[in-house]
């Protein structure tokens, strides 16, 4: 397989249905160069009262002084981080939701 074929056929297959599922590591879509993802983010307290909703997780990241990676891990495994359950959903069920806290990323200078 050619470069340019598994770039084809990453993008084909990493799509924002792929980018929804919780067994993924992926963060973008697939294809040679990777693109934003624009998908919305809401944040729930943990009674699962929607409060606020974001266009993207890197906006919400940083307006919540929250590591993107922390905040794409809380979304990915259904575990709350910095007081908050995370979605990409409008509608959340908090039974499928696990512990309130997710592991945090620090980032160090």
């Amino acid at each position: 397989m050619k470069e340019n074929d598994a770039y084809a056929k990453e993008e084909e297959i990493v799509n924002e249905e792929f980018l929804k599922r919780n067994d993924v590591y992926n963060i973008c879509l697939g294809g040679k160069r990777p693109r934003a993802i624009t998908k919305k983010v809401y944040q729930f307290t943990y009674t699962g009262t929607l409060v606020n909703t974001y266009d993207t997780a890197i906006i919400a990241s940083k307006l919540n002084e929250i590591i993107y990676n922390t905040l794409i891990t809380a979304i990915n495994t259904k575990r709350g981080t910095h007081g908050y359950y995370w979605s990409y959903e409008g509608k959340i069920n908090i039974d499928e939701f696990g512990y309130k806290e997710s592991l945090h990323y620090y980032v160090y200078n």
